[in-house]
């Protein structure tokens, strides 16, 4: 299976009701930046 060039994650958070702000990540996998944020970003299992 090919591995996407680009990779886009998003959060869809009703704002409007639950007061809170959403986060939209955009990255692509050449980018090192874009690595170093998708990791920091992971949740420990």
């Amino acid at each position: 299976m090919k591995e996407k060039r680009y990779q886009r994650r998003t959060k869809k958070v009703h704002s409007k009701y639950k007061r809170k702000q959403a986060v939209v990540i955009f990255g692509a996998n050449w980018c090192p930046d874009c690595r170093i944020l998708a990791g920091t970003l992971k949740l420990p299992s």
